[in-house]
């Protein structure tokens, strides 16, 4: 009985090379968008004014403008976000993570 349930499965995945090919392909894009926006790489400087993608409290991607930015010794800069989708202000610090 279990061989042919093992058999029945291993057939219904021989279609699905080109899917699983496309799958890593998306996968493999997908890290490179996200290294190409990361802030809080060496020798990459963000800016008064310069808009990001932030995600608010409720897990939801907008546009935000960076309307200050604090820097200290020892410690990664702390930005003062703007959404400008809605009338939220937000403080961001660099080491929060980047999804």
């Amino acid at each position: 009985m279990r061989s042919v349930a093992l058999g029945k499965r291993g057939n219904a995945c021989e279609g699905q090379v080109d899917e699983y090919e496309r799958w890593k392909h998306r996968l493999k894009m997908y890290r490179l968008w996200k290294e190409k926006h990361r802030i809080d790489l060496p020798g990459k400087e963000v800016k008064i004014g310069e808009t990001l993608d932030v995600r608010d409290t409720e897990y939801i991607w907008c546009a935000g403008t960076i309307e200050l930015k604090i820097t200290t010794a020892n410690r990664k800069p702390l930005l003062y976000i703007h959404y400008n989708v809605r009338s939220l202000t937000h403080t961001l610090g660099l080491e929060s993570k980047v999804r």
